[in-house]
């Protein structure tokens, strides 16, 4: 049995923080809690070689909603909850162009654009005619004029002539993100450890005690749960849905004309440019009870969903292969706000980034940084 070093009892005791998870909200509240209390002792654990959920699975959309989506968001949220919602989204991602520099995450600020199938004609011009009050939304919001605009689809697409579009959308790296972040956190002290997966936690004697699957067991004065759609298995009773999302990309298109970020259907649907290939995403809604789901893994069905989207209404060449599949987990629940939690003397949580965690992951981690004591 091997046993610890006099030495290496300071690897696993005296934390003055221990946060679960480095993804964006991890990494996010380790430098800024780092910053705050320099002379702590802190460790980032991640069960995986890189973020094993949604930080390093996602599209890469630097967006904060589109229209279809905030007409949904508005059934379920107030008029002020809706204001508020946008506002720390495009916060979230100020913060993160802070804390990462754009260059350095390949960020580009091509705009975003929501388009509609020709059936749904009469859905665009309702959209059309409240444009002005989804505008007042996110002007209170941000302070920026005119977000959305109506304009010709200037993509040779199966679809609607007429689409929306959002000239502060862009879109990032964002394993150039996460890889930035990390630099960030261990240049200002931040310990980070792959490979540790939280078993359980006990608070005893004002300390906590974790335990994880590789039987190693560490003590620190306060836990931060930042483990979005993986929590259920560590805390009962929160508002927490894991939402799988599939994900393909074709192979190189030389000739793609295609730049920006897309938006369909509440955003359940989305399609960006990546190195002269196209990524598109989406369709859970199709099969909702499959995909409420911490399983990683591909269907037959919502892969043909989305060759179906590729071929029939993006226009892609059907010549044109795909050559990248994957999925991720983010999480959902009754509201789109973040949980930002004490949920104890020494345990926290920020977790629930309701599909935008590129945008409000850096907002949650210094929300949270401020409630840590």
């Amino acid at each position: 049995m091997k046993t610890l070093s006099y030495w290496e009892k300071y690897f696993y005791t005296n934390y003055d923080l221990v946060i679960i998870g480095s993804g964006i909200v991890g990494l996010s509240s380790a430098i800024y809690v780092q910053k705050a209390h320099p002379n702590w002792k802190i460790l980032v654990a991640e069960r995986s070689t890189t973020p094993y959920g949604a930080s390093t699975r996602n599209a890469g959309f630097a967006c904060f909603g589109s229209i279809s989506e905030m007409a949904s968001d508005i059934e379920h949220h107030s008029e002020q909850e809706l204001v508020e919602l946008i506002r720390n989204r495009v916060e979230g991602l100020e913060l993160l162009k802070n804390n990462v520099p754009p260059s350095k995450m390949d960020f580009l600020p091509l705009g975003g654009y929501e388009i509609f199938l020709k059936e749904e004609a009469s859905k665009f011009t309702n959209y059309s005619k409240a444009l002005d009050y989804y505008n007042d939304i996110c002007y209170r919001a941000t302070g920026r004029e005119d977000t959305f605009v109506e304009i010709n689809l200037p993509f040779a697409f199966d679809a609607y002539h007429k689409c929306f579009y959002n000239q502060y959308e862009g879109q990032l790296n964002p394993a150039k993100m996460i890889h930035n972040l990390s630099k960030k956190a261990v240049s200002m002290g931040v310990q980070i450890v792959y490979g540790k997966e939280l078993v359980e936690y006990l608070e005893k004697d004002r300390n906590v005690h974790l335990h994880f699957t590789d039987e190693s067991h560490l003590i620190a004065d306060r836990l931060l749960l930042a483990t979005n759609a993986f929590t259920n298995s560590l805390i009962e009773n929160l508002d927490i849905t894991p939402q799988r999302n599939q994900v393909l990309v074709t192979e190189e298109i030389p000739s793609l004309r295609l730049k920006g970020t897309f938006h369909y259907n509440e955003g359940f649907v989305y399609f960006r440019n990546v190195d002269n290939r196209i990524l598109l995403g989406g369709f859970r809604d199709k099969e909702s009870a499959q995909e409420q789901t911490e399983e990683f893994g591909l269907t037959d069905d919502i892969q043909q969903h989305l060759e179906n989207f590729l071929y029939n209404v993006l226009q892609v060449d059907k010549e044109v292969k795909v050559e990248h599949r994957w999925s991720g987990i983010l999480a959902t629940g009754q509201k789109k706000e973040p949980i930002n939690q004490r949920l104890s003397d020494s345990v926290y949580c920020a977790v629930r980034l309701g599909g935008m965690g590129v945008a409000i992951g850096t907002k949650a981690g210094k929300d949270i940084s401020e409630l840590i004591v």
